[in-house]
């Protein structure tokens, strides 16, 4: 069974941790204690949902006793659908179920016609997500779990280099400690689907016209993982295009920032004849 949600008054968030103390040094989070933590989130979350909005939660909620879970639970809007992590299971009791609409391990939604995937882990595969074969008429996975963003120092973080543009942690580590909107998300997964779509493209027409050749071409210098680099080289692998840099990174053009990957369509454009 799938069910349909408004696009509108719809949030995800993931690894609010509430009550953990050690989640402080271990995602590197901005506060002083767990105090001013729970505060902060709390507050930001509340700034933003509205008593009568659904929020879906996406696992690891709250630490501590059943009281606890609860005095939580009491301070937040919205109607909670809560999709266990990893650590609500050892957690988390029975009798706290009812602070929430649903308790489930994995959800699959529909919004404005779009599948949408929840859970607590990311997803290595899924139905449509794979842009390359599907193209528009794709469905999205919303996760937590790896703590990616800015700030953090997790050891899975790394690991959604290997994810599809349809995929999104909604994690507090990865959104300012704010839950994300269907608006917001869906913004920004059409613009990555639509750089991955731009990039098959290119990919067949450079394939075409260079095959295996490299291409020399430098950009200007762009920061990556707080490192100066300079795209030196472009080819082609498996149906995509990956660059050369001068400080040895061998990457994705999706995983180089907008302004880089455009600069370089340009070129392709302009002096490889691929228009």
């Amino acid at each position: 069974m799938i069910t349909k949600f408004p696009s509108s008054g719809v949030f995800f968030t993931s690894d609010t941790h509430f009550n953990h103390p050690k989640i402080i040094d271990f995602c590197n989070r901005p506060f002083k204690d767990i105090t001013e933590h729970d505060e902060k989130l709390i507050e930001n979350w509340n700034s933003i949902v509205s008593p009568d909005d659904t929020v879906f939660h996406l696992g690891d909620f709250c630490f501590g006793s059943s009281q606890k879970i609860k005095e939580v639970r009491k301070r937040l809007n919205g109607h909670i659908y809560l999709i266990k992590g990893n650590h609500d299971d050892k957690n988390m009791q029975a009798s706290t179920f009812s602070l929430f609409e649903e308790v489930l391990y994995q959800a699959r939604i529909l919004i404005e016609g779009r599948t949408v995937y929840l859970n607590h882990f990311p997803f290595l595969c899924f139905s449509h997500g794979n842009v390359e074969t599907y193209g528009k008429d794709y469905s999205i996975q919303l996760f937590g779990h790896i703590h990616s963003g800015p700030n953090s120092t997790s050891q899975d973080t790394s690991r959604s280099a290997i994810l599809y543009p349809t995929q999104y942690d909604v994690g507090v580590d990865n959104n300012n400690y704010f839950p994300v909107s269907w608006k917001e998300i869906n913004d920004l997964i059409t613009l990555r689907v639509n750089n991955n779509i731009t990039e098959i493209e290119y990919a067949k027409k450079v394939t075409k016209k260079f095959g295996s050749e490299d291409i020399e071409f430098k950009t200007h210098t762009f920061d990556y993982d707080g490192e100066e680099s300079i795209v030196t080289e472009i080819y082609y692998f498996e149906n995509h295009l990956y660059c050369i840099t001068d400080t040895g990174l061998d990457i994705s053009i999706l995983n180089l920032p907008e302004d880089i990957q455009k600069e370089i369509y340009a070129y392709l454009d302009s002096s490889c004849g691929l228009m």
